[in-house]
């Protein structure tokens, strides 16, 4: 399971720019460490931080790892999501979000680099039954959506960052098309989504997973956002590429 790692190295690494941040979406865990020298070969130094997927094992109130593996059935660790930032970060911090019961217990992984005073935030929200391109219905469901409390949740660690200064941006692979984009409404409050041309512009944006956008990266508003969507290779989804001045 880790295509989309490769994908999004590629999308990464057909830039010039040393990228700020990479978010990588269904990664396993020994890809983390081949992934990180492979982008400091390019990039320099970074940290990759990794956040494992959850699920609640049957009949108890434990979660366990979710483990990956590969094509051949060999264990490749956990299977999660991964966070690149520059090696002058010290803090970051797992969190599971809001999920269904017995489902899967979705990640956020954060992380501060003081020296440039940013935060980035990463999320893989649940997974809903989607209009366009006729997926079968997945973790969560439009009766009593977990999306709309797994964007809150995300808002809230964006809002502790914001009030302390930190310019931040975050978003994800959050599994929700622009049918149902007001799930994520308090995502957009007074911040700014990569595929908007400015702050008031409707909530779409070219498509990441066949005929549908379900990637989405937010910024602050005030800057000038230069937002590109890349084929990814390997990968089953588009990579989104946001670049600011």
């Amino acid at each position: 399971m880790a295509d989309k790692v490769s994908a999004g190295l590629h999308a990464a690494m057909g830039n010039t720019r040393r990228p700020d941040a990479i978010f990588f979406q269904e990664i396993c865990e020994k890809s983390v460490k081949p992934l990180e020298l492979k982008l400091e070969g390019w990039a320099g130094p970074l940290d990759v931080r990794f956040m494992p997927t959850y699920y609640t094992v049957t009949g108890t109130s434990i979660n366990a790892q979710k483990t990956c593996m590969d094509g051949s059935g060999q264990d490749r660790g956990a299977f999660g999501i991964a966070l690149a930032v520059p090696d002058s970060n010290t803090w970051y911090q797992g969190t599971v979000l809001p999920s269904p019961d017995g489902k899967e217990q979705r990640p956020m992984l954060c992380a501060v680099v003081e020296t440039e005073g940013s935060a980035y935030c990463n999320a893989h929200f649940s997974s809903g039954p989607y209009e366009v391109n006729g997926k079968p219905a997945g973790d969560d469901n439009d009766t009593n959506p977990f999306r709309p409390q797994q964007a809150a949740f995300m808002r809230a660690n964006v809002d502790y960052f914001n009030d302390r200064h930190y310019t931040t941006y975050y978003g994800g692979d959050l599994n929700t098309t622009t049918q149902k984009v007001s799930y994520l409404s308090t995502l957009y409050t007074g911040n700014q989504e990569c595929g908007q041309p400015t702050p008031t512009s409707p909530r779409t944006g070219e498509a990441t997973d066949g005929p549908n956008k379900i990637d989405y990266i937010f910024g602050p508003q005030g800057l000038t956002y230069s937002c590109r969507v890349i084929e990814g290779g390997l990968s089953d989804h588009r990579m989104i590429n946001l670049t600011t001045s």
